[in-house]
């Protein structure tokens, strides 16, 4: 017969158990999403204050040439043009907001809506909302 194999155990940690090790995982796993989330909202803040900083020149630019030109009067493209470029911000932050401040995910019912969340589904909702509100005050 043979003789059962030696484990051994000299460097295992004195006093500890297996659930403080997979507490050590979840704890580091925990720190490494929280860093990487950090991260991202900051990116995500610092690019919107660009785009923001971008559109406050475009509003500079417009003013100082309507100021230096009374004559000539503005044309309805540079508002598509400026409006074009505050929504990107405004969505951007509106979503970041959005997911730091509902971490769960979930609604009262404790259902998980497959739209929640999303810009566009988020913006049909509550312009649905002021459109129902608006007809019912005509109403």
């Amino acid at each position: 017969m043979t003789e059962p194999q030696q484990i051994d155990l000299s460097l295992d940690r004195a006093g500890t158990t297996d659930g403080s090790a997979v507490f050590d995982v979840r704890e580091r796993l925990y720190r490494q999403r929280y860093e990487q989330r950090r991260w991202l909202f900051w990116a995500t803040v610092s690019g919107c204050a660009l785009m923001l900083c971008g559109f406050g020149a475009f509003v500079w630019s417009v003013m100082s040439w309507a100021w230096r030109h009374p004559d000539k009067s503005l044309d309805w493209h540079l508002l598509m043009l400026g409006t074009a470029m505050i929504v990107p911000p405004t969505l951007l932050l509106w979503m970041l907001m959005k997911s730091v401040f509902r971490a769960d995910g979930r609604l009262e019912e404790n259902k998980a809506d497959e739209t929640s969340g999303l810009v566009w589904s988020d913006l049909g909702r509550e312009a649905l909302a002021v459109l129902r509100a608006w007809v019912d005050k005509r109403s």
